[in-house]
């Protein structure tokens, strides 16, 4: 075993030491005594020191090292806490109101607002008298031709009103506005000759709420006042009426009454207003709101 022959070792070399010792004081005694011989002792004693190396064969196994433990640091974890990161605190935001944008219609003309109006027509309709009429005709001087029939009303030295009309088409239909009434007429009107009965259904259906008339409701009958302020003192284009409304509707019923059986009626034909039976199938309609 390697730890034997160690031991071994060991011990031959110490009794080696122990003998050279031995020699070593004889030496220094003799060298007491023989002072005169301390050069050639001297040279002995360093042959003699020589001995103390083993030889070859005498070399012993060389100690081992004792194993180095290697020593794992362990890392320096700081005590120190880290810094606080103040976070700020969460706010709900609140909800911005809601903007809702409307487009604007695709006719421009639709934007314009209705001005005051400087006439203002009565548009409830009622019973009139020939004298009710004809005192109507005489507070607006509106212009009424004289004819046998019409002499108890007309009023043929009227000069009617000055009109500022706009034209404009509505969701694809046409409109005339009067900006010095305030009215929006239908530019055109019925197609056909209609009863009294028929007119207002023709009405009914203008202000369907599927699809209105230029999408407006509130379109009605005229009064007989609202319907004679289009009436013009001259001919204009063969009709007493502005050029810019239609020129098929020379003949239209009015909302207002004589009799439960009559009604009133305007005809831009020959310039004048009068009455006719309800039951007459001869006249259009031009709806005003």
């Amino acid at each position: 075993m390697p730890s034997d022959e160690f031991a071994q070792g060991m011990a031959l070399i110490e009794k080696r030491q122990q003998n050279l010792t031995e020699i070593e004081n004889k030496i220094r005694k003799l060298l007491d005594d023989l002072t005169d011989e301390k050069i050639s002792v001297a040279i002995y004693l360093n042959s003699v020191r020589l001995l103390r190396k083993p030889t070859g064969a005498e070399k012993t196994t060389p100690v081992p090292k004792p194993e180095q433990k290697i020593e794992i640091k362990e890392p320096i974890i700081s005590k120190t806490k880290p810094p606080k990161i103040s976070k700020a605190k969460e706010t709900i935001p609140k909800p911005k109101p809601k903007v809702i944008k409307t487009e604007p219609p695709a006719d421009k003309s639709e934007l314009k607002k209705v001005p005051k109006m400087s006439v203002v027509l009565r548009e409830t309709p009622v019973t009139l008298s020939e004298a009710e009429v004809k005192a109507m005709l005489k507070k607006h001087d509106f212009f009424c031709a004289d004819y046998k029939w019409t002499r108890a009303w007309s009023n043929p030295h009227g000069k009617g009103i000055t009109h500022s009309y706009i034209e404009q088409t509505l969701h694809g239909d046409k409109v005339v506005l009067d900006k010095a009434t305030g009215l929006m007429w239908q530019k055109s009107g019925s197609s056909n000759y209609m009863t009294y009965a028929e007119a207002k259904k023709y009405i009914r259906d203008l202000n369907n709420d599927n699809k209105p008339f230029a999408g407006l409701i509130g379109w009605r009958l005229p009064t007989l006042e609202e319907a004679m302020s289009l009436m013009e003192p001259r001919k204009q284009d063969d009709m007493y009426i502005n050029p810019m409304f239609g020129q098929k509707q020379g003949w239209i019923w009015t909302a207002d009454k004589y009799s439960a059986s009559s009604a009133w009626l305007v005809t831009f034909d020959d310039g004048y207003c009068g009455l006719y039976d309800v039951h007459y199938y001869g006249y259009y309609v031009r709806a005003v709101r």
